[in-house]
C-alpha cells in the first residue's frame, strides 16, 4: 500500500454534498448486502494474476482495491464489479455519486462544452476534421460531438444512459443512440472512433479494440483520452488518491496504454501523459510486453512522499502562526 491514507477507513478524501453522501451510503449498502457481484480477473494486458495492492478505498471512501501488475505495471481495480453489477451502478448510482445529480443541468452542459473544446483543439491539430465520419463511444450528452460538428465533421454517438442522450438530443440536436459498440454492424464505417474519458471504465478493453477494427474505415483513426497516472499534478492536486474511483477499471500511463494497444495491433500516431492519444490499426505481430512496474511504483511512491511532506509542512506552518499570535 502506498501509505496509511489508502487504508479502507471509509473516510472520503473529497467533500461530499448531502446527495453524494446519501448515494455513497446506498452504494455501501449494496456492497454489504452483496447486491453487487465482484470478480477478480488477471491483468488486462499480460493476463498475470500477481499484483501489489496500492489502495483499499477510493476518493469517496468506498471500499475499492486498486492494484498494480508486477509483470507489466498496469494499474487496475481488483476485485471489481462484474458487468451486470456495473450496469446497475451506472443506471442508478453513478451520476448521483460523481456529479451529484441524476440529470444534467445547464451548468453541467456548459462545463462539458468547455472541456470538449480542448479535446477538439487537440484533434484538429492532428487530423483534418471537415467531412469525416466520427463515432463516439459513451458520448453522454454529446458535448464533444457538438464541438466537432461545428468543425465540419459528420458525427454520431452511442451511450447507455437514455437520460443524458435525451438531454444531448434536445440541447444539441445530435444523432445519438441508446446502444453499445457490439450491436453496431460494419456496414457503416467511421474515419474516427472516439473514447473520451470512457476507456478506463471498460471491463474488456481488448474486445472493444477488436470491434473498433471492424468499424474503422480504411486509414481510420482511434482516439483515446483517459486520466493519466503520471498527470496528477494539476487535475488531482498531485494526489493519486484523488484519482481513484470505483467506476474506473484501469489507470494508464502512456507506456501501459501503449502496451495494451500494441497487443491488440494498434500503433501510436501520438500519445502523451495527459493522456490524449491517436492510434492506427495494423496487421503485424504484437510486440513483447514491456514491464513498467518498477518505474510506475517508484513514481507513485515519490508523489506520495511529496504529498505527506507537504501536509507536515502545512501543519507546522499553522502551528507556528498560532504560537506567534
Amino acid at each position: 500500500m502506498l501509505s496509511d491514507r489508502y487504508k479502507n477507513d471509509q473516510k472520503p478524501l473529497l467533500t461530499l454534498t448531502k446527495q453524494q453522501q446519501l448515494q455513497k451510503e446506498r452504494i455501501q449498502q449494496h456492497i454489504d448486502e452483496k447486491f453487487y457481484t465482484f470478480e477478480e480477473p488477471p491483468c488486462l494486458i499480460c493476463n498475470n494474476p500477481s499484483v501489489e495492492i496500492l489502495a483499499e478505498k477510493d476518493r469517496y471512501g468506498l471500499p475499492c482495491s486498486t492494484a498494480i501488475c508486477q509483470s507489466c505495471g498496469l494499474i487496475q481495480t481488483t476485485p471489481r464489479m462484474n458487468q451486470s453489477s456495473y450496469n446497475h451502478f451506472y443506471n442508478d448510482d453513478h451520476r448521483n455519486l460523481y456529479v451529484g445529480a441524476q440529470s444534467p443541468d445547464l451548468t453541467y452542459i456548459n462545463s462539458r462544452i468547455k472541456a470538449a473544446e480542448k479535446t477538439t483543439t487537440y484533434l484538429a491539430e492532428h487530423l483534418s476534421l471537415s467531412g469525416i465520419r466520427i463515432l463516439e463511444i459513451g458520448c453522454g450528452i454529446g458535448a464533444l460531438l457538438y464541438t466537432l460538428q461545428k468543425r465540419g465533421a459528420l458525427v454520431e454517438g452511442i451511450d447507455l444512459s437514455e437520460t443524458y442522450l435525451e438531454a444531448g438530443k434536445n440541447h444539441f440536436n445530435l444523432n445519438l443512440h441508446t446502444t453499445d459498440l457490439f450491436q453496431l454492424t460494419p456496414s457503416t464505417t467511421y474515419d474516427l472512433i472516439i473514447y473520451s474519458d470512457v476507456f478506463e471504465h471498460l471491463l474488456d478493453p481488448a474486445a472493444h479494440l477488436q470491434q473498433c477494427k471492424k468499424l474503422l474505415a480504411e486509414n481510420g483513426t482511434l482516439f483515446i483520452k483517459v486520466p493519466g497516472v503520471k498527470n496528477i499534478m494539476r487535475p488531482y492536486l498531485n494526489d493519486f488518491l484523488r484519482m481513484l474511483q470505483n467506476a474506473h477499471i484501469t489507470y494508464f500511463s502512456a507506456d501501459t496504454l501503449t502496451n495494451l494497444l500494441s497487443q491488440n495491433q494498434f500503433s501510436p500516431l501520438h500519445c502523451n501523459e495527459q493522456i490524449m492519444s491517436l492510434w492506427k490499426p495494423h496487421s503485424q505481430a504484437a510486440p513483447a510486453i514491456t514491464n513498467y512496474f518498477t518505474q510506475t511504483i517508484r513514481f507513485l511512491k515519490k508523489k506520495e512522499n511529496q504529498h505527506l511532506l507537504r501536509n507536515v509542512l502545512s501543519i507546522a506552518y499553522n502551528v507556528k502562526n498560532k504560537l506567534i499570535r
